[in-house]
């Protein structure tokens, strides 16, 4: 091979090594931007689920019971 061949090799070759180190980390914090945004960042507005019900109030006590679904929950 003569010079300006392998010079041009290697400069194709960098070339095309840089071009997929850089699609990588493109599409990498791509799609790390949605998996943030869906984790972390996404507000939800929905009213909590009632994990206790009142089963008796008696002067200044009141008497509260676990919900049978919030122990499974947190199991």
């Amino acid at each position: 091979m003569t010079g300006i061949l392998k010079r041009k090799l290697v400069r194709y070759t960098g070339m095309a090594v840089v071009l997929v180190v850089l699609l990588v980390l493109l599409g990498g914090g791509w799609y790390f931007s949605s998996v943030l945004e869906e984790d972390g960042l996404r507000i939800d507005n929905d009213p909590p689920e009632p994990k206790v019900s009142v089963v008796g109030v008696d002067g200044g006590t009141i008497t509260l019971r676990q919900l049978i679904q919030a122990e499974e929950e947190e199991h």
